[in-house]
């Protein structure tokens, strides 16, 4: 059922990706453990993936291993490291909005009237996702709300940032300049919502996902090997990913194990969101 997981994951249309890690005493250091969280069709599923590899160089793995060339690049959101896109033609990567306030919200304190028309503009791209969402606009609606709406605000905050630069007004090494460099540098990927039908906003989903590896490092500080560390993440995967799809996750174990033959001839039939189907027949 996990691999059959990660084939599923690597035809998503939408990934989103972040590390945090785990220690290994087989390698004696620190391991990356990688969230994915994919949508796949209309199901949310999570994949965790624990070895020396960073995040981007993982999933490229995986895309180049499990995906069909005859399908287009899927929507990868993560933050700005360099290390999640290995190889920018694989994904169509977008930014986190997050990410990007953080770079202001902590230092509005000491530029409150530069940092302020930066934290407004994305206070209100989020008020128009809430509307969105209050509407319940399809993708495609959604798209254009945000291009009728989000955009011109978001791009008169971005020139009001550059003209302020030009006239020598934000100090280039300041924390304040480099917070603006960061905006313009990424700028493609933050805007990606306003390009790409079903683009979200941030990592979030994958930033509440990792509170789960955090919790088990919590409780049993480190694997003893990377081969334990991989079943650790793939129960990890499994046991969140039934949770997403309202699923009690013993249940769901307990109900592969009991069905294991029948389960090895349509292991897609027994994926959390279709097994009580299966079982009603």
């Amino acid at each position: 059922v996990y691999l059959e997981m990660r084939r599923q994951a690597a035809r998503a249309q939408l990934l989103f990706i972040d590390d945090t890690w785990s220690l290994v005493l087989e390698v004696g250091k620190k391991q990356f453990t990688t969230g994915v969280v994919a949508r796949v069709e209309n199901h949310w599923m999570t994949l965790y993936l624990t070895g020396a590899d960073a995040a981007g160089k993982k999933v490229l793995e995986l895309l180049m291993a499990e995906r069909p060339a005859t399908l287009p690049p899927p929507l990868q959101m993560s933050d700005a490291l360099s290390s999640n896109f290995p190889d920018p033609l694989r994904v169509i990567a977008l930014l986190c909005w997050v990410h990007a306030r953080r770079q202001f919200f902590e230092i509005k304190d000491f530029y409150p009237q530069e940092c302020a028309p930066v934290l407004e503009a994305i206070r209100l791209l989020y008020k128009h996702e809430a509307e969105i969402q209050r509407f319940g606009l399809d993708p495609t609606a959604r798209l254009n709300y945000h291009q009728q709406h989000s955009q011109p605000a978001l791009e008169q905050m971005k020139q009001w940032l550059i003209q302020q630069q030009e006239q020598r007004l934000i100090e280039p090494n300041s924390p304040l300049g480099k917070a603006v460099e960061y905006l313009k540098t990424h700028w493609d990927g933050l805007m990606g919502f306003c390009r790409h039908r079903g683009a979200p906003l941030d990592n979030n989903p994958v930033e509440r996902i990792l509170k789960l590896p955090i919790l088990l490092r919590k409780n049993a500080y480190f694997f003893k090997t990377s081969h334990g560390a991989s079943v650790g993440s793939l129960l990890m995967s499994m046991i969140k990913t039934a949770t997403q799809s309202g699923v009690n996750p013993f249940s769901y174990l307990q109900t592969l194990l009991e069905n294991r033959q029948e389960l090895r001839r349509n292991v897609e039939r027994w994926l959390p969101w279709n097994y009580h189907s299966v079982l009603r027949m």
